[in-house]
């Protein structure tokens, strides 16, 4: 059986070669497979195109991904409550979701980083089970101390 032919590879048709499908990015929604560029060829594709647009177009295009990313990340905080569970603050500036009983970065590592978890968080429902919403202070001190100082609170003499 020829690479070709092997499901398991791809053709790149930037490059005109046979690669792994590990090599390729996977599309999603309604044109589910692979890409047709393999990571290395779009990766240089879209850096050449960013690399000659203007700084208005740069600047548009920030602003139009900061827009779509607020929006995303207000869904989520929504989908969750809106409000830390350990302290109750509101802010939305300080809230973020904690991965409970730990793996936040081993997880968003396997999903890419970026806004994947986000994107990953809302493909799945939003699941309640293993993820919660904490601020950030609440959430930082359990990562770094495996416990919140708001949980000792009025306990002390």
């Amino acid at each position: 059986m020829s690479k070709a032919s092997n499901p398991k590879f791809k053709f790149c048709n930037k490059c005109l070669r046979s690669k792994p499908t590990t090599e390729f990015y996977k599309r999603g929604g309604s044109s589910p497979g692979f890409h047709y560029m393999c990571k290395r060829c779009m990766k240089k594709y879209y850096r050449e195109k960013w690399k000659n647009r203007t700084k208005q177009e740069r600047a548009t295009k920030r602003k139009q991904f900061r827009k779509w990313y607020d929006v995303l990340r207000n869904k989520i905080i929504k989908e969750y409550g809106g409000v830390c569970v350990c302290c109750g603050e509101e802010h939305i500036e300080f809230l973020s979701i904690d991965h409970i009983g730990g793996g936040g970065t081993k997880h968003r590592k396997v999903l890419g980083g970026g806004t994947s978890f986000f994107l990953w968080l809302k493909e799945n429902d939003f699941p309640k089970d293993n993820y919660r919403l904490l601020c950030m202070n609440c959430n930082w001190a359990r990562g770094r101390y495996g416990y919140c100082p708001h949980e000792n609170e009025g306990n002390n003499p």
